[in-house]
């Protein structure tokens, strides 16, 4: 379940943000040299992102690196406006990867990932 918006991120917040998306494995000592800042600073600060659900790290799967993956981007259009409860409804769903609120022609926007059967033994 979301957490309601307690914790708002500040500049430095999202600096450390920008490097783990580029790289999600980056050490806290590298994050802090590029910075300027100790890697205790940085250590606290994910940590505490993390504990308030503002950040999470994981793994993702190359859905290019099977043959026959499926990617979509599926779009809804939602007739009640209760989007966070539909967002994470959506989100338990196997398969997808993301949900995104949206503005526009559609309300939500689910990224899907879907491999071969065969290869499911891998994970």
């Amino acid at each position: 379940m979301v957490k309601s918006q307690k914790y708002l991120p500040d500049d430095i917040d999202r600096q450390i943000i920008v490097e783990l998306q580029k790289y999600g494995r980056a050490s806290f000592k590298n994050i802090a040299g590029k910075l300027d800042l100790s890697d205790g600073t940085i250590r606290l600060r994910v940590g505490k992102m993390i504990a308030e659900g503002l950040l999470k790290i994981t793994a993702q799967v190359n859905p290019l690196y099977f043959e026959n993956s499926i990617v979509a981007l599926v779009g809804m259009s939602l007739e009640k406006r209760d989007h966070r409860q539909i967002m994470e409804k959506i989100a338990r769903l196997s398969g997808v990867r993301s949900v995104i609120n949206a503005t526009g022609r559609h309300d939500l926007l689910a990224e899907v990932f879907s491999i071969p059967a065969k290869n499911y033994a891998l994970f």
